[in-house]
């Protein structure tokens, strides 16, 4: 994946229904910053082949659970794809400078701050 891929990854979580969302039986729901009730927003409903035959060959809680955290799962997967591509593109930009010129208080900094530690 390149920073475009991830860029619309990013887009379309963005313009999804605002979380937290939580599992509710066979129900995905949301809550409304404004909302004085909570849980008011249906995101989804489990209706799989299974379930709708009355079948018993997957658990509904795991689905549910799965999509339930697929928001919060994807933005933490995507904070660390992005922070991994400024890493790969900070190494491409310093690994082609020559040794003697290279400013290492800089590289530190700018390694640190890429990695979220002080150096």
């Amino acid at each position: 994946m390149n920073a475009e891929d991830l860029a619309s990854i990013r887009r379309r979580l963005d313009a999804a229904t605002p979380g937290p969302w939580r599992g509710a039986g066979d129900q995905v729901r949301a809550t409304a910053a404004d909302a004085l009730i909570e849980d008011n927003i249906l995101v989804a409903y489990y209706t799989g082949h299974d379930h709708r035959l009355g079948l018993e060959t997957t658990g509904v809680a795991a689905d549910v659970d799965l999509i339930a955290h697929a928001p919060t799962d994807i933005a933490a997967l995507l904070g660390d794809a992005e922070r991994l591509i400024e890493i790969r593109d900070f190494h491409r930009e310093w690994g082609d400078q020559d040794t003697d010129t290279l400013d290492l208080l800089t590289l530190w900094e700018q390694l640190g701050r890429l990695l979220g530690v002080t150096p």
